[in-house]
């Protein structure tokens, strides 16, 4: 028998030479004989006795098993020269290495997961694309959630990595239609696809706020309106942080979709003011038509317009500030606390003098303006009728412009928030993030100095100054009450007087301050070099 009693598993040198000496010379000797015999030999235990006997007895029978004679060789241990195995193991390296090129590993930047889950929400997106060309709308506000979800996943920090292998890895569409300039504009970077999404959401949100307004449910109207001024800023966020578009169209230049976001911006705000006026809220109501106004003259200095857009702003700022004025005198008369029918006369006048205006220009673009369409005509004679049955609805008299500016107009309330977005591209960080060395930190130190002063004098000064209007009013109201006798001249005076001694203490507070700050800019001034004379 050619096989050792090294070659079971667990049996040494040592523990082979002390067999030996026992009389076990071989493996089939071992095979025979019984575990007390072996555990009478020292260091082995009976468990250790056990397993080598066993051992023994297995590769016997695999011997004498007639399977194994024809093929004895994969039983016989050879003795093996150490180079020619370092050959073989050569052998095998290369043939791993040839098959690994065969079938190389993919590497992509996004994890498999993360690359399923993109091409999902973006097929939901396309799907939801085509309802911009139907009349029907089968979705709801749910259902568009799905778009942001896409947009979360794209907006990574891509830093220099090329973003075209990334599209092609995602599998995405790789080019969209822009309906101002009429061609297909191909997208190169990632960051603009994501814009794209968002451009499509707030057409959608757009669209289904329209549908909701025409089923007369406000509600979901004006939710869906501020939806889509969120997702116009959030979308002109990103058009604005690309580095890698070379043509952006004309649909996603970011100032366009900013003025997009301030123009459902107060769509929203006029669809709850006309909630409001329909519940009889007389007072939220002329607030929200105060803040639609302000608005309406946000829109004028957004971006320059020609005459005709420009006046019909304008014309729509006078109507909306009547408007509010107009339901601020329903409140007046339906309040308790407000029984003066003087009160009631003056807000009247004033909304008649808001009408008048709005009037006088949408009379001058029908006259003068000569490009008018069937449409834009109609609209500005439907204008005309409106304001003219509000002008007939209050028979009071004309004032002039200073009458009317002494006539406080409704507080405004805005019910959207400006620069309402989702999110800000991750890009931006990147862009923006300067290595320290280039930067100068004594002088970037000054300025932030500088910037908290100015903004604390600003602060101060202009907190005082509201404090001051503020108590002028409320001694002018004091006036007023007087007058009208509803309330009695004991707590009138003592009133005033409390007012006008905290009236000159913020005028001489305001006069104190902005002496000391005229001091410090003085003492701050570099003062002039002196010249050298030259003594000939």
């Amino acid at each position: 028998m050619s096989q050792k009693l090294e070659d079971i598993k667990g049996i040494g040198k040592a523990t082979a030479k002390r067999l030996k000496n026992d009389g076990i010379n071989s493996i089939e000797d071992l095979a025979q004989s019984n575990v007390e015999k072996l555990t009478k030999l020292n260091g082995i235990t009976k468990s250790s006795a056990e397993r080598y006997i066993k051992s023994a007895k297995n590769i016997v029978h695999n011997i004498k098993s007639p399977n194994v004679k024809k093929n004895n060789q994969h039983f016989k241990v050879k003795t093996m020269d150490s180079k020619k195995s370092r050959a073989r193991t050569k052998n095998i390296e290369k043939f791993i290495s040839s098959k690994e090129e065969k079938n190389p590993v993919i590497k992509t930047w996004f994890p498999l997961e993360y690359i399923q889950q993109i091409r999902y929400y973006h097929h939901i997106t396309k799907k939801l694309e085509y309802y911009l060309e139907r009349k029907e709308l089968d979705f709801d506000m749910e259902e568009l959630s799905q778009f942001i979800k896409y947009v979360k996943l794209l907006n990574v920090n891509y830093k220099k990595q090329s973003q075209i292998k990334i599209l092609k890895e995602l599998e995405l569409t790789p080019s969209f239609y822009d309906p101002i300039e009429q061609k297909e504009i191909k997208i190169w970077d990632i960051i603009f696809e994501s814009a794209r999404a968002l451009w499509i959401l707030a057409r959608l949100y757009d669209k289904l706020s329209k549908k909701f307004e025409h089923e007369n449910d406000l509600d979901n109207s004006v939710v869906a309106m501020v939806e889509c001024s969120k997702a116009y800023k959030t979308a002109s966020y990103f058009s604005r942080a690309c580095t890698r578009q070379e043509d952006i169209g004309s649909c996603l230049i970011p100032e366009e979709l900013e003025f997009k976001s301030e123009e459902a911006r107060l769509y929203a705000q006029s669809k709850a003011a006309i909630r409001e006026e329909n519940k009889r809220n007389y007072l939220y109501a002329s607030k929200l038509y105060s803040g639609l106004s302000i608005l309406s003259q946000r829109l004028i200095y957004l971006k320059k317009y020609n005459q005709k857009k420009k006046n019909e702003l304008k014309a729509q700022f006078y109507y909306d500030m009547g408007k509010a004025c107009s339901l601020k005198s329903k409140a007046v008369s339906s309040s308790d606390s407000y029984k003066t029918l003087e009160r009631k006369r003056t807000y009247q006048e004033k909304a008649n003098y808001y009408f008048y205006q709005a009037e006088e220009i949408w009379e001058n673009l029908i006259e003068n303006t000569i490009d008018l369409d069937k449409d834009e005509r109609k609209n500005l004679k439907f204008n005309l009728s409106v304001v003219n049955e509000n002008i007939l609805e209050y028979d009071v008299e004309i004032i002039d412009r200073d009458a009317a500016l002494n006539i406080q107009d409704p507080e405004p309330i805005i019910i959207v928030p400006e620069n309402l977005a989702y999110m800000v591209p991750r890009t931006t960080e990147y862009l923006t993030n300067y290595p320290t060395r280039i930067l100068e930190f004594k002088r970037y130190k000054n300025y932030q100095d500088f910037k908290k002063d100015t903004d604390l004098r600003l602060n101060k000064i202009e907190r005082l100054y509201n404090k001051k209007a503020g108590i002028g009013r409320t001694i002018k109201e004091l006036q007023t009450l007087y007058k009208n006798n509803d309330i009695d001249i004991n707590k009138f005076s003592a009133l005033l007087e409390k007012y006008n001694t905290k009236f000159k203490m913020i005028e001489s507070s305001i006069n104190k301050l902005e002496s000391i700050y005229k001091r410090d800019d003085l003492d701050k001034s570099p003062t002039p070099k002196r010249q050298l004379t030259v003594i000939q």
